[in-house]
């Protein structure tokens, strides 16, 4: 399904165009005249397959993105907010971004890195590649993270991990801090351990051990960040009815958990649809065609909606909450084929077509919702168009990898949600 490959989109990180360099201004961080204790700063999300809306890093006062080139190598881009102007992260103006003297430039090592970042640095995490990897890539292919200036300038390795160990897509990050998941082996078993790194001399730390299945970071916002875990399956059960979906909120001034939601995870052929936003939990369950809003920081439900659609639904993925709008693409009973895509307005209750797609390649006729990369006071980041390429990876099985390149372009926020193709292309 379409809406499957926004997933790998997210996965690869893979992005458009290159223009000539230029450097990139630093964000302002304004210091405080008190050092005393300083209260934590902010969290930001960054990056996930589950939620959906990590292709990028977000800074005050721009956009960092990995925009693969070739089946080789990648370069860092990035989108300034008020010049709208795309650049790569280097300072030389007769640079080629082509070799390791760019500070754009990434070696392709098994699989490209996704990124993070906070107001002085850009964080990029690399999970592990695999084994078939490490005969061609050596330590380059284990999960590793490494840390740059916002110019590119002064890249290094902060933390290389094992090679049975791994690094779960999902991470939140503010001034002192990369929050992650480490996946381990212990005996026969893996094992999930919710961590941070210190993005001042690498040091990793456990907080705590993280209950058995798989886990994923979701959402973050202030102190507060947003812990999926899925229960393992009875007897390798894929579809056990009685795993579910536990959804944890951590208060990180003081590392712990302080409230619990759980959701069932398999409803026979109606699986909820879970999507998080900052705090807020946003779950559809199809068989009751009822949306719940859920506040895991205070542990609350806000509301629920029912009916939501005025049609029997057999499936409904949540592909985006921005501004108090919920974009759902929907597959209701009776056609596989019968896909909508509805804007849901949390405000009204009402739900209207979204009709704003791009499509996928060149005259496919394979079209997807085109979903924000991120906001601002009154427009959008999007990908309005996108191209894809295959390549022959560099080792001895010739395996065969694609990768996307998406156009990024600015939209106002009224024309978006009233499905109006108005874009700012970049310069």
């Amino acid at each position: 399904m379409l809406k499957r490959f926004a997933a790998l989109f997210l996965l690869l990180l893979a992005l458009s165009g290159c223009h000539s360099a230029s450097s990139v201004p630093a964000d302002s961080f304004s210091d405080t005249a008190e050092k005393s204790e300083p209260p934590l700063s902010e969290i930001h999300f960054f990056g996930t397959l589950a939620s959906g809306n990590g292709d990028g890093a977000k800074t005050k006062n721009g956009f960092f993105y990995i925009e693969p080139q070739s089946s080789s190598y990648a370069n860092i881009q990035y989108i300034d907010f008020s010049s709208k102007k795309k650049v790569s992260v280097c300072s030389n103006p007769a640079c080629t971004h082509d070799n390791e003297t760019c500070s754009s430039y990434l070696e392709w090592s098994g699989g490209y890195p996704y990124i993070a970042a906070n107001s002085s640095k850009i964080i990029f995490i690399s999970a592990n590649a695999g084994s078939v990897n490490e005969t061609v890539y050596y330590e380059k292919a284990l999960p590793h993270i490494q840390i740059a200036d916002l110019s590119g300038a002064n890249r290094k390795t902060l933390l290389s991990l094992s090679a049975n160990e791994d690094i779960q897509i999902g991470t939140a990050c503010n001034e002192e801090y990369l929050y992650l998941i480490k996946k381990g082996v212990e005996g026969n078993s893996s094992v999930m351990d919710f961590c941070k790194v210190s993005l001042s001399d690498g040091a990793l730390q456990t907080i705590c051990r993280l209950p058995d299945g798989n886990s994923f970071i979701l959402g973050a916002e202030d102190q507060y960040i947003i812990v999926v875990c899925y229960s393992p399956a009875t007897n390798g059960n894929l579809y056990s009815p009685d795993q579910v979906s536990t959804f944890m909120c951590f208060d990180m001034t003081t590392e712990t958990c302080i409230s619990q939601k759980e959701l069932p995870l398999n409803v026979l052929d109606h699986p909820h649809q879970n999507f998080v936003h900052g705090t807020i939990l946003y779950s559809f369950s199809p068989r009751d065609n009822t949306l719940s809003v859920y506040d895991l920081k205070n542990n609350e439900t806000l509301r629920s909606i029912s009916p939501v659609f005025d049609k029997e639904v057999t499936m409904g993925q949540i592909d985006a909450v921005f501004d108090d709008n919920i974009l759902f693409s929907e597959i209701f009973a009776g056609s596989e084929e019968d896909a909508a895509y509805i804007r849901y307005d949390l405000s009204s209750e009402k739900q209207t077509p979204f009709t704003l797609l791009a499509e996928y390649g060149e005259n496919t006729g394979r079209f997807f919702p085109v979903v924000p990369s991120c906001s601002l006071t009154n427009e959008y980041l999007v990908v309005y168009q996108c191209d894809s390429s295959d390549a022959l990876l560099a080792d001895t099985a010739g395996n065969a990898v694609g990768f996307v390149k998406p156009e990024f372009a600015f939209i106002s926020k009224e024309a978006y949600w009233s499905g109006i193709p108005e874009y700012q292309q970049l310069e």
